[in-house]
């Protein structure tokens, strides 16, 4: 669809629009090369403007919120009517043309298919990287089709918004499997665009403060099952106590309270060391053990003892 306004008495200018096209079609109608083929030999100007709004949020974002991705053609000079016309002409053939823009080219000189990957990013560099999701960290993704097949994939990202991979192999068959693993990574990364753009759009609609409330009340009213990495806060030694309850029980051990203080517990080794050197040296400095006032001494002096350690 196509708007022409007369500005001035020799100015002209024309808005093409993009809307609901596919990522390939809006790609190639925005290429800088394109324009200088379409505009060369005059003074006419060719320009884009607006987002890339995929076809399935199409419905739900009006266009004063999300203005739509277009063509903007604008001449300048009378002499240059009669090749406006012409262009605007031939940018509407080739939107139709340009939906098989993207498929296979196989070079029989080098022995190499070519294929592309096409898509236009509207969203910011923080919400949606296109490297990072059709490439991958240190082109992982396009390491891992090279891999598992043994050939040879070099990229070329000279071109804005579209990238060209180069497969060579000495097997056709081998070099197909590798064309079609990578248009299926090219629609995975378009169905990412979709997601990102979404909650572009959710976010603006709900607000941040809406959204930071809704976040807390989800966790607070989640089940720790449903969120493993979310633990409600324990004290530190009421925690291990559980944890050391939760292991003794599993091992059938006596469980050992670890919540008492420091003044109150005393190790179990220093413990039997001095109980054990006080009845041992009771019992070697006795002549008679049999005598009923040792026995009565010794027994005052254990308890005596025993109260001393413990207090």
């Amino acid at each position: 669809m196509a708007n022409t306004a007369l500005l001035a008495s020799t100015r002209k200018q024309t808005f093409i629009s993009l809307r609901g096209l596919s990522h390939e079609v809006c790609v190639a109608a925005t290429q800088v090369e394109y324009w200088q083929q379409l505009t060369k030999n005059s003074n006419i100007s060719i320009t884009c403007n607006g987002n890339y709004v995929p076809g399935e949020l199409e419905s739900i974002c009006a266009d004063e919120d999300e203005p739509r991705l277009q063509l903007v053609i604008e001449s300048h000079y009378e002499n240059d009517r009669k090749q406006f016309d012409g262009i605007c002409t031939r940018i509407h053939y080739d939107l139709i043309s340009f939906e098989n823009n993207d498929r296979p080219i196989y070079d029989p000189d080098r022995h190499q298919l070519i294929v592309y990957g096409s898509l236009f990013n509207s969203l910011p560099s923080d919400m949606f990287d296109t490297e990072r999701y059709l490439l991958g960290q240190r082109n992982c993704n396009i390491k891992k089709i090279r891999n598992s097949l043994a050939c040879s994939i070099s990229i070329d990202s000279s071109m804005a918004r579209r990238h060209c991979f180069i497969i060579y192999h000495e097997k056709q068959t081998i070099m197909d499997l590798a064309a079609i693993e990578l248009q299926a990574l090219v629609r995975q990364a378009q169905n990412h665009y979709i997601m990102c753009y979404a909650t572009k759009i959710g976010r603006t609609l709900i607000g941040p403060i809406e959204r930071m409330e809704t976040m807390e009340s989800n966790i607070l009213s989640s089940n720790p099952e449903e969120f493993p990495s979310y633990t409600p806060f324990q004290p530190n030694v009421k925690r291990k106590r559980m944890e050391g309850e939760e292991h003794a029980l599993a091992k059938n051990q006596p469980i050992i309270d670890s919540d008492q203080s420091d003044d109150e517990t005393i190790d179990n080794d220093k413990r039997y060391n001095i109980e054990g050197s006080i009845s041992t040296s009771t019992l070697n400095n006795s002549p008679n053990q049999d005598d009923p006032d040792h026995i009565s001494s010794h027994l005052s002096s254990l308890l005596d003892g025993c109260f001393r350690v413990k207090l």
